[in-house]
């Protein structure tokens, strides 16, 4: 399933809207599933693991069906979920309302970040007086693209293309600060 469409659900109901696609649309052609990311919460000086999505109010369909037949496929399932009130929109480019397949490089992006659970986990890296380097994780190889590291909230923040705009997205990031003498000895 090569393309990807995204709807526009109200917030706090993806998973429902997940749900609800799963029964009614045909599993054959299509794939409904959420994006998610791991997040460190600090409960009780505690750093604790938790699955978020990763943008919240979006719900993404993996299809194979041709790009310029995708909208016309899911209106029929999309105006039933209508009255059931969580449905917002199908994502579409500019003013073409059938151009709504995520453009390539978007979704081979997000591909290369994201597990078998379409979760994006947690990657580990050190500071020295070069900058930033990954060691571990989907980040790694992404430096260059890294507009803020949170030591403090283990969190890194990095641009990206999703639906056509430029998005900031925070993923988990622990990283260490060498000093000179610690990147000696590496």
């Amino acid at each position: 399933m090569d393309n990807w469409v995204v709807l526009f659900v109200r917030t706090g109901s993806e998973e429902k809207v997940v749900n609800i696609l799963k029964l009614e649309l045909d599993s054959k052609l299509f794939d409904p599933f959420l994006l998610k990311k791991e997040e460190l919460l600090k409960k009780n000086s505690v750093w604790i693991k938790a699955i978020k999505p990763l943008f919240k109010g979006y719900v993404f369909i993996r299809t194979s069906i041709k790009p310029e037949m995708i909208a016309d496929e899911l209106a029929p399932t999309l105006e039933r979920m209508k009255g059931s009130n969580p449905f917002i929109r199908l994502l579409h480019y500019g003013d073409n309302r059938k151009s709504v397949a995520i453009h390539e490089k978007e979704r081979i992006f997000l591909e290369q970040l994201f597990n078998e659970d379409c979760c994006i986990v947690g990657s580990k890296g050190f500071i020295d007086d070069n900058g930033v380097r990954i060691t571990e994780g989907p980040l790694v190889g992404l430096e260059s693209q890294i507009r803020k590291i949170d030591r403090h909230q283990r969190r890194a923040s990095l641009d990206a293309e999703f639906a056509g705009d430029m998005c900031e997205m925070r993923l988990v990031l622990e990283v260490k600060k060498l000093h000179n003498e610690d990147s000696l000895q590496k």
